[in-house]
């Protein structure tokens, strides 16, 4: 009947929002649920059998977060090539990057860095790694972040498993954002065009 028309039209309208609704619901379930199949994978991998697979797209080995083995002293410019190795894993595919482990794979540890730390030891040194993201990159970046602490060969080794980020990551640096992204087992900076075309691709592919 006419008259039950705006009423049919509201049920209808209600519904369709709910459906959407429970789309977008499932749709960020069965992405959630993709994440944590991928982070069980990546934790069945073992630090031995990263160092032995090598530097990578989903590779990345650093000797220290703010020791500079060269000059024998505390280099906090260091801690920035780490938040930007960061940030690359992060607009890319997520990753690991273990520090504490030299480019041949040899081992360092952390034992130098945690000299430096006020809490000398490994909850000082995440402490410092998440103070670092935040402050760089954006709090919620700390979400997607999962430091994990192993002894090997006598020193300390934390590898940072790295979700892919839903959102472009920048870093605030030096009154400049910077964008960068994994590239075979480097990662560079990218200008302005190709940050551009770089996240409408991700976009799609979310």
């Amino acid at each position: 009947m006419p008259q039950m028309w705006p009423m049919t039209g509201a049920f209808a309208l209600i519904g369709g929002l709910l459906g959407m609704g429970s789309g977008l619901y499932a749709c960020a379930i069965t992405r959630k649920l993709l994440l944590v199949s991928q982070l069980d994978r990546k934790l069945g991998m073992t630090i031995h059998l990263l160092i032995a697979t090598g530097e990578s797209d989903v590779v990345e080995f650093k000797s220290s977060l703010r020791w500079d083995h060269r000059q024998k002293k505390c280099n906090k410019a260091l801690e920035i090539v780490i938040v930007k190795t960061i940030a690359g894993f992060l607009n890319h595919d997520g990753g690991d990057l273990l520090v504490g482990v030299a480019d041949d794979g040899s081992i360092v540890g952390l034992e130098d860095d945690y000299a430096t730390l006020r809490k000398k030891d490994r909850d000082g040194f995440e402490l410092l790694l998440m103070q670092l993201v935040k402050n760089a990159l954006g709090g919620d970046v700390c979400t997607m972040l999962h430091a994990v602490f192993q002894e090997i060969d006598g020193g300390d080794v934390c590898r940072v498993l790295i979700e892919p980020s839903e959102r472009p990551v920048y870093v605030q640096h030096e009154g400049r954002a910077w964008y960068f992204v994994r590239t075979g087992n480097s990662t560079r900076e990218l200008d302005t065009k190709e940050a551009i075309d770089h996240i409408a691709r991700r976009k799609s592919r979310l």
